[in-house]
């Protein structure tokens, strides 16, 4: 945290100041009827200039902590809530100092949750609430950008659309909880079935499709498939049963099966009912 407000005005040092004045004056008061009328004079001018030197200097001190305070309050304004003065004694200015702090504080609080809140509605409109997978919002948008890639650089991309077969018995014979379940189970097996690359979608209720980046002689789409067949085909306990998924994967290629996005996921539905 920064402090900005750092100047103390002491009300103490200035009363001892006063009380040493008048203390003075009053000690000399005897010996008033043997001063000269110069004297005197000039007795009531120090006095009156020590009484003006305290005061500038006390009103000085007061205008540098208000002007450090109104660094923070500007500094606030501009958008840094990590801004802080420093409440130095308890006079008026120490109380305004903590009550710009505390408002600060709240500022701060209120942009950080705004802030969480933003990113948690970003999230949600590109990726799937119950699985946590990318939605199909954000699998079309990047399979668009993989696919300028691809024509740049002349890479093959394979698209893999899954359908899992028996899902709507399960869903509809074991409800719709213990259906939930498969489909995070399936989500987290594809998840770990590619490469980091490859990037793995929940399209719709129990379609999933999976981007295959930079295809060659040695990874192939068919070998991902082939993959994700044998780790979703390993039974799962559910609801006290012993469930053994299945699906069927159709296959598309870029530039073979289509050069747009539509013509892929056209060719690999075509493919997963052939």
């Amino acid at each position: 945290m920064r402090h900005l407000a750092s100047y103390n005005l002491r009300p103490l040092t200035l009363v001892l100041i006063l009380v040493f004045l008048v203390v003075s004056i009053l000690a000399l008061l005897p010996q008033l009827s043997d001063l000269t009328v110069a004297e005197l004079r000039l007795s009531v001018i120090v006095f009156s200039g020590a009484v003006l030197v305290v005061g500038a200097w006390a009103i000085h001190q007061t205008n540098r902590r208000l002007s450090r305070l109104g660094l923070v309050a500007n500094a606030i304004g501009q958008g840094d809530y990590a801004a802080r003065a420093e409440v130095v004694g308890g006079d008026s200015i120490a109380h305004l100092s903590g009550a710009v702090n505390r408002m600060a504080q709240r500022t701060e609080a209120v942009i950080a949750d705004l802030q969480d809140h933003k990113l948690e509605v970003l999230r949600l409109s590109t990726h799937d609430a119950l699985t946590g997978l990318p939605n199909r919002r954000l699998f079309h948008e990047l399979l668009l950008k993989e696919l300028a890639h691809a024509r740049r650089d002349r890479e093959k991309v394979g698209v893999i659309l899954m359908d899992q077969d028996s899902f709507k018995i399960i869903n509809d014979g074991l409800g719709h909880d213990v259906g939930d379940q498969l489909l995070k189970e399936i989500a987290q097996r594809l998840a770990t079935t590619g490469r980091d690359v490859d990037f793995v979608a929940r399209l719709s209720g129990d379609e999933f499709c999976i981007l295959v980046e930079d295809i060659d002689d040695e990874y192939t789409a068919a070998g991902v498939a082939q993959r994700c067949l044998e780790k979703l085909s390993q039974p799962v306990e559910l609801a006290a049963r012993r469930i053994t998924p299945s699906c069927s994967i159709g296959i598309a290629h870029y530039p073979d099966d289509g050069s747009m996005s539509s013509e892929l996921l056209k060719a690999a539905d075509a493919s997963l009912y052939a």
